[in-house]
């Protein structure tokens, strides 16, 4: 839940966005939800009308 909606600010809540993406969050009505330490995204409904939460796997055991 967003700061501005009562969430709270933390490093267990925190994802790492680039600009474009920040804005497209905030302006599309996309949601971000943490897992275990794991963002999740969750589409707006004219996306997809079920809102069902999916992870990016590209990037999975990189470090």
């Amino acid at each position: 839940m967003h700061w501005l909606n009562g969430g709270i600010t933390s490093e267990e809540t925190m994802a790492l966005l680039c600009r474009h993406h920040h804005t497209t969050i905030h302006q599309q009505d996309w949601e971000i939800i943490m897992q275990d330490g794991i963002p999740y995204y969750i589409p707006p409904a004219w996306i997809d009308p079920q809102r069902k939460a999916t992870r990016n796997t590209m990037h999975v055991g990189v470090a």
